[in-house]
């Protein structure tokens, strides 16, 4: 959230300064703003009548109880355990058609980076990828084959071979393979 911008919660009414402000930061339409308040009212209100979204809410409108990725992605810059609208459009431009390629390798490079230090290690890459199998029942993978896939994986990214897989590697790797990207856009109908 920039300095400018202030937090905007369901009980309040967006006014016009709210959505020039939006529009700025996220290149969403006005059209589309008012749209997604709506949206983000039925997530506020699904639990508690707070004019937030906590980390439950988010993950059940997500479908994705209990998952790391939902965890993962529930962006709260303040850190006060919940999404103001602004917070929410932040993280929802990032996946739209409004945001970039760029956009969506910061954020997925986050999800990944799970401790935070700016480098994918292994433990983090496996963590990441137990998750993925344990969420898609379809696919059974042995301790071995896991890291079988994490060890090709550094290999190929980790491209100055320090056990970490830097922005700069991640970047350039997904830009090489850019179908790895493809699954990482949100279609809501009124953000089309």
């Amino acid at each position: 959230m920039t300095e400018k911008s202030k937090a905007v919660t369901y009980g309040e009414s967006l006014t016009t300064e709210d959505i020039s402000n939006l529009v700025e930061l996220t290149g969403f339409k006005e059209k589309q703003l008012v749209q997604l308040y709506d949206y983000y009212k039925q997530i506020a209100g699904s639990q508690i009548e707070d004019g937030v979204i906590d980390n439950q809410e988010f993950e059940e409108s997500l479908g994705l109880q209990g998952s790391i990725f939902a965890t993962r992605l529930f962006k709260d810059t303040d850190k006060n355990g919940e999404l103001d609208f602004n917070e929410f459009c932040v993280g929802l431009h990032a996946f739209s058609s409004n945001g970039t390629f760029e956009d969506r390798l910061k954020l997925t490079f986050q999800v990944y980076d799970i401790d935070g230090d700016g480098g994918i290690d292994k433990n983090e890459l496996e963590l990441i990828l137990k998750a993925c199998l344990k969420e898609n029942f379809r696919i059974k993978l042995s301790q071995k084959e896991l890291e079988q896939i994490v060890e090709q994986t550094f290999m190929e990214i980790d491209t100055d071979n320090n056990g970490k897989i830097d922005f700069e590697e991640y970047a350039k790797y997904a830009i090489d393979h850019p179908k790895i990207m493809d699954n990482l856009a949100i279609k809501l109908p009124f953000l089309l």
